[in-house]
């Protein structure tokens, strides 16, 4: 995906790298969070590819950015309840092994989002009738 998306940066294009969920799967956690051995193979040769297109590529650790969470949680937060904002969450119907309920589906969720078949964040219910106020 990271490829395709360096493909098709523009001119003056800024590409974030946010995520690597998909990476996770059969890799181990060493110092803290440092992963090592993350090997894949490039389709697409970075630097050429930034610079001939005069491009940016930019890393956002989420952590990084603690101290900022107060000031924006409460936007978010009325953005959210006036339905300005949208969040999409997936609870495993329609999935072969869902819904994802009770911790004995855990794995079955994690397989799934590692499949990739998930749209928007996995959630799985560890009480069908407590429910959350967001």
């Amino acid at each position: 995906m990271f490829d395709d998306a360096l493909k098709n940066l523009a001119v003056f294009g800024k590409l974030i790298v946010i995520g690597m969920i998909s990476n996770y799967e059969g890799q181990e956690i060493k110092d803290g969070n440092t992963f090592h051995d993350l090997k894949e193979k490039r389709t697409v040769p970075i630097p050429m590819t930034v610079l001939t297109k005069s491009a940016r590529v930019s890393g956002f650790f989420l952590p990084h950015y603690r101290a900022d969470f107060p000031r924006h949680i409460g936007t978010l937060i009325k953005l959210y309840k006036e339905g300005k904002l949208k969040v999409s969450s997936d609870v495993g119907v329609g999935a072969a092994n869902g819904p994802f309920v009770g911790l004995e589906k855990v794995a079955d969720a994690v397989e799934h989002m590692y499949a990739r078949k998930n749209v928007g964040k996995v959630i799985v219910e560890l009480n069908k009738d407590d429910k959350s106020a967001l």
